[in-house]
């Protein structure tokens, strides 16, 4: 997935990083740890809040943060592998 501050669609940058690992024949992985940093930005992102409440449109869906339980419904709904989160120092 490419690193951006705020991704706009995570989504969708998550199934391309997958279908590239695919396309080399690279096995899927079950779990990718990221920073809690990261972790809010996709529980935060207009286009997962609109993806869980089934907006057709990140403008209209509810502004509240996604709780983990939605994330991971989310994910799984998607098709997305896990994504875990790890708390870093500062």
């Amino acid at each position: 997935m490419e690193a951006r501050q705020a991704p706009e669609d995570p989504i969708r940058d998550a199934l391309g990083w997958i279908q590239y690992l695919e396309d080399l024949g690279a096995p899927t992985p079950d779990f990718v740890l990221t920073s809690e940093k990261r972790y809010s930005y996709f529980a935060n992102n207009a286009a997962c809040r609109a993806a869980i409440w089934n907006s057709v449109s990140p403008s209209t869906a509810p502004t509240a943060t996604l709780a983990p339980a939605q994330f991971r419904s989310l994910q799984l709904g998607c098709g997305i592998i896990c994504l875990g989160r790890v708390q870093t120092p500062l």
